[in-house]
Parts: structure tokens; C-alpha cells; sequence
């Protein structure tokens, strides 16, 4: 049996469960019409592990473009499938254009999850979801490189020891030595 995610249809009703969960927000810019929703619709979204993801960490709610054609408007969008994760405040953490696989879903929302919450200053729980997006990101050198350097971040905010920073800039300078993670560090070890 192919699982689905319950979308809800307004960003109220996810508000709501949100506060009441304590939980963040992943809002889906969907058209129905092409093939890159259709897509993450039929793939990416029927993966146990995305649903794990979606259980675990966000209410997600959708906006049906051919209904709601203002949506894109509205979150500032340009093209789709366009995906956001914010908070219950509409504060925006991370945005993502295009098809994702499930892998690169993963990826992307793992990392996005640790970077909201550096970004509210829950640096403790940042880095348990930066140490646990190292599975994700494994096979995603992009957001590995990205993963590398946010949690080597968070390690040096909460310690305010430069080795804990040190060793994940490092690890990433080894690991991706031509990204661009590894070239903002580049003023650090020079």
C-alpha cells in the first residue's frame, strides 16, 4: 500500500496543529498540472522514510496552484515544486526549488531542521539533528559539505571551543575541498 501524506489544505489549520505539537511548518507549492509536482507527489512523498521525516518534525500543509493561484505570490515564489520550511510565525528557515528525490528531500530537510533551530537558538537540539542529518546528507555531497559546516557552528556556539569547529571545518575542507562550504572557510586556515 502506497502511503500518502495528509496535507492540510490551510496554513491556519497547520498553524494550530503546529502550536499544539510543537512542531514546524513544510509548506508544498503544488501544481497539479506539471510533471515536477506530479512527481514528488507519486516518488518522493510516498516514501516511508520522507513520512518518518514529515511525521516526526513538521505539519505539512499544500497549496493547490490552479485553486490558489496567489500562493505564489503570497511566499514569494517563481517556480515549482517549491518547498518551505517555517516556522508557526512564518518565519522561513529553508526553501528548495525543483524535483527533489527522496534521498535529496531528505537531505535538504535535515539539514533545513538543524538550521531552524540554530536559528531559534535551540543550539543543543541543533546539533543532535546535525549529527543525525550526517546519514542523510552522506550521499548528498552538497548538503554533506553544508551539514559539515552548520555543525561545526553549533558545536562552537555551545562549547565555545574552537576545536569543535575546527575538527568539522577540517573534516570538511578533506571531505568537499572545493565547495563552496569549504571555500568560506578558507579565511580560518589560511
Amino acid at each position: 500500500m502506497i502511503q500518502t501524506i495528509t496535507w492540510r489544505l490551510s496554513l491556519e489549520e497547520a498553524r494550530m496543529e503546529a502550536r499544539e505539537r510543537n512542531r514546524q511548518i513544510l509548506i508544498d507549492l503544488y501544481n497539479p498540472t506539471l510533471v515536477g509536482s506530479r512527481y514528488m507527489q507519486e516518488h518522493t512523498y510516498t516514501d516511508p522514510r520522507v513520512h518518518r521525516f514529515v511525521d516526526e518534525f513538521v505539519i505539512p500543509v499544500r497549496f493547490d496552484l490552479k485553486e490558489d493561484p496567489g500562493a505564489l505570490i503570497r511566499y514569494h515564489a517563481f517556480w515549482t515544486p517549491c518547498i518551505i520550511l517555517s516556522d508557526i510565525d512564518d518565519n522561513e528557515h529553508r526553501r528548495s526549488y525543483g524535483v527533489l528525490s527522496v534521498e535529496q528531500f531528505l537531505a535538504e530537510f535535515w539539514v533545513g531542521y538543524g538550521l531552524l533551530l540554530l536559528n531559534t537558538r535551540r543550539v543543543n537540539e541543533a546539533i543532535d539533528v546535525l549529527e543525525r542529518a550526517r546519514i542523510y546528507t552522506a550521499v548528498d555531497s552538497v548538503r554533506n559539505a553544508e551539514n559539515h559546516y552548520w555543525l561545526g557552528v553549533a558545536k562552537y556556539q555551545v562549547t565555545g571551543d574552537i576545536k569543535e569547529l575546527e575538527y568539522e571545518w577540517q573534516k570538511l575542507r578533506a571531505d568537499h575541498p572545493s565547495s563552496d562550504w569549504a571555500r568560506k572557510t578558507d579565511y580560518y586556515f589560511d
